[in-house]
């Protein structure tokens, strides 16, 4: 790890969400105040479960990575059913139900059921609300399968007898859209940056309109769409980006940096209500000592990383005391993808994660890097240099950060960069939080070298003299996000 910024922490404890211990699962009727998410990457190879915490608050909600994940078959399609349900069709077409038990510290795929039903020709696009499933068959035509336990997925699944042809408005509109999901009854599409609504009908004909009802209107380059609850909707670009939108009857942008570097395919355990989390926390999974926790299931190993997993970012962030920086949000950004002359942009995201309870953290470099940075990386030896940093606010409201500069190396790296990458980790020194100060008439960070007091900002200087120069561009784009 390379110049660390130091300074005692002088005021108060960082004022962060504190990640409690598992609970038992909510009735199905209760509101949610947290929703799980879940991301397969690009290869179909790993499911990493978030949590979207207090999403019927647009300006207090957050995407958090919960640390667990699970094992997939690529050559599988998977869908989520709610509830904590998930449901897997294999490539021989087998139907799979299992349940998200990771919250009380079981399996994130603990096996639930495996249907006789043939889903060979039924896996070109599915959704579902928890009661039913969709199905764009391969002949075209949408097909609506009941589940009859759909708290528990290890209910029957029966085909309703309504056929909705291939040349409905409707399945054309599900059928040509870049994505399909649903909330409650309602289905919506995702089309060239137009987000439509979709009520179905449960009769003795189901149906859907002929029609969507726009709700919302956003970018091309947004491909993915999910609901997170009612009046809840995010969406996400090819470059990793997920933006959050927000309304009662028309959607709006409530944040365009809802999450970065994230690659992969979403699924969402959405929720038919949401409620505001208030006092409450995330739940980020079972404690340790939980007496109530089931036993995990045994799930198939992933490839295990090389020794000291090079491709491996990591760190450590302490308040000036020694304590650890527990609950904080780190990102994680490339620095050698920068213009030579010093022109200030943005740096690429490598993805963003939450301190441990010890202050620890790790972040595994995205399968597939941003073309800028394979480029750097290729032009540095395969080494991909980066800068990691915490922040938050003291009690007081003072607002702390702190900044580590790190080194990794991808899978496709020489086996001399992914040394060196090992060796800066075995080297690296936990990061201390320092106190930024604020400009006279606002509550923006003005500078991180402009620290609260002259013995802060001594060894301010000191420890950023160290650093490299590539990174002074970051403090602007720092500020912004205080």
């Amino acid at each position: 790890m390379i110049g660390a910024f130091v300074a005692a922490l002088t005021v108060g404890s960082i004022a962060v969400p504190e990640f409690t211990g598992g609970a038992s699962a909510s009735a199905a009727e209760a509101c949610h105040t947290e929703v799980a998410t879940y991301l397969i990457d690009p290869d179909g190879n790993k499911v990493q479960k978030y949590l979207d915490w207090n999403p019927s608050d647009a300006t207090d909600s957050a995407l958090f990575d919960t640390g667990v994940s699970a094992t997939l078959n690529s050559d599988s399609v998977y869908l989520s059913g709610g509830h904590g349900v998930i449901y897997e069709v294999t490539s021989d077409g087998i139907l799979k139900s299992y349940k998200d038990r990771s919250a009380s510290g079981g399996a994130l795929l603990a096996p639930v059921k495996t249907y006789t039903s043939n889903w060979t020709a039924r896996r070109n696009r599915l959704w579902s609300n928890g009661d039913l499933i969709f199905s764009i068959h391969g002949g075209g035509k949408l097909e609506i399968w009941h589940q009859s336990s759909p708290l528990t997925g290890d209910g029957e699944v029966t085909l309703d007898p309504t056929v909705h042809a291939y040349n409905n408005p409707a399945v054309v509109a599900f059928t040509e859209a870049d994505d399909v999901w649903a909330v409650g009854s309602t289905a919506y599409t995702l089309t060239d940056g137009v987000i439509r609504a979709w009520t179905y009908t449960p009769s003795t004909y189901p149906r859907f309109p002929s029609q969507g009802t726009v709700v919302g209107t956003t970018d091309s380059e947004q491909r993915q769409g999910w609901g997170v609850g009612p009046g809840t909707v995010r969406t996400a670009t090819s470059d990793g980006t997920v933006q959050a939108y927000a309304g009662a009857s028309k959607l709006a942008v409530t944040n365009s940096e809802y999450g970065v570097g994230l690659f992969g395919y979403f699924l969402a355990d959405t929720a038919t209500c949401l409620a505001d989390a208030g006092e409450a926390k995330p739940t980020m999974g079972a404690a340790a000592d939980d007496p109530d926790a089931p036993a995990a299931v045994a799930e198939e190993p992933g490839e295990p990383p090389a020794p000291g997993a090079p491709e491996v970012l990591k760190g450590k962030f302490t308040l000036g005391s020694g304590a650890p920086a527990a609950g904080l949000t780190v990102r994680v950004e490339a620095i050698d993808a920068v213009p030579e002359d010093g022109t200030e942009v943005d740096l690429p995201s490598l993805g963003s994660t939450v301190t441990a309870a010890d202050g620890t953290w790790s972040l595994t470099l995205p399968s597939t890097l941003p073309t800028d940075v394979r480029q750097a990386a290729a032009e540095n030896g395969g080494i991909v240099n980066a800068m990691a940093t915490a922040t938050g606010k003291t009690s007081t409201g003072v607002p702390m950060g702190g900044i580590t500069h790190l080194a990794a190396a991808p899978a496709t790296a020489a086996a001399s960069a992914r040394s060196l990458a090992v060796a800066d980790d075995e080297n690296a020194e936990p990061a201390q939080l320092l106190p930024l100060s604020t400009s006279t008439d606002s509550n923006e960070v003005s500078s991180l070298s402009e620290a609260q007091n002259p013995a802060t900002d001594s060894k301010l200087t000191a420890a950023f003299s160290q650093s490299w120069a590539k990174t002074v561009s970051y403090v602007v784009s720092l500020r912004k996000r205080l």
